[in-house]
């Protein structure tokens, strides 16, 4: 399996983790590198540049900076009456990376 396919599913099992905490806040799971599954792969603790993620790589920055992730997990835990919202765009904005990344699979 190729990394281009290997991100792909991370995405879709990211975007899923994404729309279970959409759906119910009290799933168990939260925004996090605990439960994201690109960062259980990517994410290096010591130098926190995400290096080969594809988050990183469509922003050009580590920790999902750059990203609708930082308002999201703040909303998760700070401001409830707008996480649906903030959940949406994180999950747009991680679609949009997952279709490009399909794109790019197309193309090799």
């Amino acid at each position: 399996m190729s990394k281009t396919e290997t991100d792909l599913q991370l995405l879709d099992a990211s975007i899923s983790h994404w729309e279970r905490m959409r759906e119910d806040r009290e799933c168990g799971e939260k925004p996090g590198m605990t439960h994201c599954p690109l960062c259980a792969v990517y994410h290096k603790l010591t130098n926190r540049v995400c290096y080969g993620c594809p988050i990183a790589e469509y922003t050009g920055q580590g920790v999902c900076q750059g990203t609708p992730y930082n308002d999201a997990y703040e909303a998760f835990y700070d401001h409830c009456h707008i996480w649906q919202a903030a959940a949406d765009r994180e999950l747009a904005f991680l679609r949009e990376v997952r279709d490009a990344l399909a794109a790019k699979l197309e193309r090799e």
